[in-house]
């Protein structure tokens, strides 16, 4: 039977970079592909979707095509949705809201896990569920665990659209946004991807990737319950951080 040398190579590509080698030269030293051929053949995943760049740091990373292909939220993230699973079932118990687990990836904010309220009217998505980055609460609270020249970097480059009348587009003042998130532990959102919707994260550290985790809720419900829920949710946050480190230190 022929082989395919040129899908036998993006398969070892795909395969490097789910293996944490991001960089072309780690791509490079990892698959034994010259740089300038692994140049061409990495410009051709990124147009197809298998994979995509962050144009601040130049990494690669697998691309939203290949989360769509998957059979379940993201197996790659699978030990990061074990550890919150179940501070994300009590937090919906206890808040009655939708929880949502969610990680920057390049370029991408990506939902990987989202486990519905108690309350007969509810916030729902359908994970995997891709957004601006910037965007509402999630964002924020992503954006704010990078390094103050990789933030510049990333605000330099986006364009912060105007997704509802609330969005935030002035970049001086999102800028601003990102500080207090730093300062108080957690992020809100009051109608900025949607009118109808109110969201507060808090960050999650010690992941390979910024990870967060989020209420979500209807606007006018959760905006009167938002700063009584945030202590619990920073907690729930903490939490898994700590387990992840952990985890990190046994190994």
């Amino acid at each position: 039977m022929a082989i395919i040398k040129s899908v036998v190579k993006a398969v070892n590509v795909l395969n490097a970079i789910s293996n944490n080698n991001n960089k072309l030269s780690d791509i490079s030293r990892e698959t034994k592909i010259s740089k300038p051929t692994l140049h061409r053949l990495l410009q051709t995943l990124k147009q197809t979707g298998l994979i995509q760049q962050d144009l601040i740091r130049k990494e690669y990373y697998l691309g939203s095509l290949l989360f769509k292909f998957t059979s379940d939220s993201l197996s790659v993230h699978q030990h990061l949705i074990y550890k919150s699973y179940s501070k994300m079932d009590d937090l919906r118990h206890s808040t009655g809201e939708t929880v949502s687990l969610d990680i920057k990836v390049g370029m991408e904010k990506i939902k990987l896990q989202q486990l519905l309220g108690t309350h007969n009217i509810l916030f729902v998505g359908v994970p995997p569920y891709y957004e601006y980055l910037w965007s509402g609460s999630m964002g924020k609270s992503l954006l704010a665990q990078l390094p103050d020249d990789e933030l510049e970097a990333i605000l330099d480059y986006i364009e912060l659209k105007p997704l509802t009348p609330r969005t935030i587009t002035d970049k001086r003042q999102f800028r601003r946004e990102i500080e207090k998130v730093r300062e108080r532990g957690y992020a809100t959102g009051y109608g900025e991807t949607d009118l109808s919707i109110a969201g507060i994260s808090a960050s999650i550290h010690n992941y390979c990737v910024p990870a967060s985790l989020s209420l979500i809720g209807p606007f006018e419900r959760l905006t009167t319950h938002m700063i009584d829920f945030a202590d619990e949710l920073v907690k729930k946050a903490n939490e898994i951080s700590e387990d992840i480190l952990n985890d990190k230190k046994t190994r």
